[in-house]
């Protein structure tokens, strides 16, 4: 009697640990998959309710969020124009003669092997040399209109290139001026074709331009005096810059 009562109470005892431990099992056992989704619900559920903050409840959240995004805009704008305004430029001989959009007065630099000079205000008053054809393809003019002409391009202008392209002539502010299209496309453009087809022929051909201003703060050339030669035979041309 006494074993079998504990036999049976033993048996008793042991269903209901064996039952816990089942359930213990099983919990331990959940699917990782479900673990996951949890988590996923969590963080959509709280993404949710921040999208809803700016969106239509929190609206200084919002105002603030616009805030910082245009204060960083702005300073990143002003510091590009800060960097752009003071870049500086240098020669062939490593000399300085640029700073931002404005040439150095009263400056003699050399570029491409061509010889530029400004005056007192940093216009280019003459540019010359020996022409040389350019080997690689055509380059992209860097400066804006406004940067080449200082806020005086006409529509009816290009950004004409003192030194021609074609004779390897540089692609920005020391070799470029508003120069009416018509004259830069038309006759500007006859005289380099001769040029080049004389240096293609193997001519020595010496090039110099001097853009005239009449008006003191004048940006934009009332005309052009060129002067070349080839092979010593010289010849002097003055074209009008039409649309004055």
């Amino acid at each position: 009697m006494i074993n079998e009562f504990k036999s049976k109470e033993v048996n008793e005892t042991k269903n209901p640990e064996s039952n816990h431990q089942a359930e213990i099992k099983a919990e331990k056992s959940s699917p990782l998959s479900e673990i996951k989704n949890f988590w996923k619900d969590t963080f959509s559920k709280i993404s949710d309710e921040f999208k809803s903050d700016i969106l239509n409840g929190d609206q200084n959240t919002g105002n603030e969020k616009q805030s910082i995004s245009n204060d960083i805009k702005k300073n990143s704008t002003a510091e590009i124009n800060e960097v752009s305004n003071s870049k500086e430029y240098y020669d062939d001989n490593g000399e300085l003669y640029r700073i931002g959009d404005s040439l150095k007065p009263n400056t003699t630099s050399e570029i491409n092997g061509y010889k530029y000079n400004t005056d007192n205000q940093g216009r280019v008053i003459s540019a010359e040399g020996k022409l040389q054809l350019r080997e690689n393809d055509r380059k992209t003019i860097s400066d804006s209109r406004s940067t080449v002409a200082h806020g005086e391009m006409k529509e009816t202008d290009d950004r004409g290139h003192l030194i021609g392209d074609r004779f390897n002539g540089d692609n920005s502010l020391e070799n470029l001026v508003p120069m009416d299209l018509k004259l830069n496309r038309g006759d500007y453009a006859k005289l380099e074709g001769t040029l080049a087809k004389a240096v293609s022929d193997g001519a020595d051909v010496y090039y110099k331009v001097e853009p005239v201003y009449n008006s003191k703060n004048a940006f934009r050339p009332d005309e052009f005096r060129v002067s070349y030669s080839i092979n010593g035979e010289k010849e002097i041309v003055v074209f009008k810059n039409g649309g004055n």
